[in-house]
């Protein structure tokens, strides 16, 4: 895992199948996770786990989009 999340770079590219293409200098990535990877969602989840429990105190959170509220 730790050779996933280390050592990456990332750069801009601009009209990439045509011949002007531009593109910036590639920057070393400091934090996040590779956009596209299929660990992304994985990670996130890990990240907001516990998130509630920060908060549970002020307020009531819901932390998925598609949870049904029943009365």
């Amino acid at each position: 895992m730790e050779s996933y999340l280390e050592n990456r770079y990332q750069r801009v590219s601009v009209n990439n199948n045509k011949p002007n293409k531009l593109s910036s200098k590639w920057v070393h990535v400091k934090h996040g996770v590779p956009q596209g990877s299929i660990l992304v969602p994985l990670l996130f989840l890990i990240y907001i786990n516990d998130l509630s429990l920060s908060i549970n105190k002020l307020a009531n959170p819901i932390l998925f989009a598609d949870y049904n509220i029943k009365h």
